[in-house]
């Protein structure tokens, strides 16, 4: 995913006809969904199912209410993750061959009986390169999700649907190596970074709508499912702002709003299709175990064109206890992940590190690190 969006915004100054932009979705990060390889279709609950499968809507009974989900991940090889603060420029311009990246996403919202309500931001960003190449790109999205999905149930067999549409604000925009080592200075203290993306010039400002639809049929704790994201492909207008700042003020006043498809500068976010199948156990195994297994494949319409069969395939293991706690691992593209759920009175705690897939063939792929703090009842 990142792929699209780098080559495209470094080739973006000589590739100026607007309306032939492609760009890769959002990117917003769920630590649960990250250790298990990325998945979407099956195992994202509450507030992540907004940006995920809108068929799990349903998936809960009672509705669920997140006052907040804050998710402030890094993107760093793991030997310098508890050195941020003293990076050196050699040690950021080494790093960025490898990814180096910071960034955060909040939500607020409910789900359950069929509902999907919520409202969603995120930003990060992201350098990439090496020592004579570094570059980097700011991205960040504000979406209102409103969705529904209904159940059928036929003796064991259980079907949904459901679907959301979405009004979307995006800012994103490339930056050059001083910034990049600048930004690479500041890892681990985003306020301080903000300041300095926001004087990032002449960024892309892009309001649009975007509809998604989901579908899975279950069987005694055997499921399949299919999701559509950007459905028909998610048309956007462009506008031009002097700053990501501007463009910022512009995204949370939600001004410049537009429905209107024939606006001579737009951006598209092309349709994505992941299917997916799932089993869960009903039953504590050994030690108080409970694994829930998923397995999936990733952008169906694009698998065979340049993408093997490896690198669309992600899944991973749940492990539940008989206690709060919740184990986790998967693989995505090839790439190892892990992490560490706590499920608290009123608050959840979710952990992840996960290896992403590299930007190019130079690249060796990327060590991500998220931590989630969820307020939900």
């Amino acid at each position: 995913m990142f792929r699209n969006l780098l080559l495209f915004l470094l080739l973006l100054p000589v590739l100026v006809p607007a309306s032939a932009i492609d760009l890769a979705p959002f990117s917003y990060k769920d630590p649960r969904s990250l250790s298990l390889g990325g998945i979407t279709v099956f195992g994202v609950p509450g507030i992540h199912t907004l940006h995920a499968n809108p068929a799990n809507f349903s998936q809960d009974d009672d509705v669920l209410y997140t006052l907040v989900s804050a998710v402030p991940h890094i993107s760093l090889p793991p030997d310098l993750f508890f050195s941020l603060k003293d990076l050196s420029e050699n040690e950021i311009l080494e790093a960025g061959s490898s990814g180096l990246g910071q960034g955060m996403n909040i939500g607020m919202g409910l789900t359950g009986k069929g509902v999907g309500l919520g409202l969603l931001w995120g930003y990060e960003s992201y350098s990439f390169g090496d020592a004579s190449t570094i570059q980097g790109v700011v991205d960040s999205e504000l979406s209102l999700v409103l969705g529904y999905a209904m159940e059928f149930r036929l003796g064991d067999f259980i079907f949904t649907g459901g679907g959301d549409f979405r009004p979307v604000f995006r800012v994103f925009g490339p930056y050059g190596s001083e910034t990049a080592l600048e930004t690479g200075k500041l890892l681990g203290r985003p306020g301080k970074m903000m300041e300095v993306l926001a004087g990032v010039e002449n960024p892309y400002y892009a309001t649009g709508v975007g509809f998604d639809l989901g579908a899975t049929a279950g069987w005694n704790g055997l499921g399949l499912g299919v999701t559509i994201r950007d459905a028909g492909d998610t048309i956007m207008a462009v506008s031009r702002p002097r700053d990501v700042g501007e463009a910022m003020d512009d995204m949370f006043s939600l001004s410049g709003f537009s429905l209107e498809e024939g606006a001579s500068d737009t951006l598209t976010v092309p349709m994505r299709i992941d299917a997916g199948l799932m089993f869960t156990f009903e039953d504590y195994f050994f030690l108080g175990l409970r694994p829930d297994l998923y397995l999936e494949m990733g952008d169906l319409l694009h698998t065979g064109e340049g993408t093997g069969l490896l690198e669309s395939l992600r899944g991973g293991i749940n492990l539940d206890t008989s206690g709060p706690l919740s184990i986790r691992t998967g693989f995505n593209a090839g790439g190892f992940s892990s992490g560490l759920g706590l499920e608290l009175p009123i608050l959840d705690i979710d952990l992840s590190y996960c290896r992403l897939p590299a930007v190019d063939a130079a690249e060796e792929g990327r060590h991500g690190f998220a931590l989630e703090g969820r307020v939900e009842f």
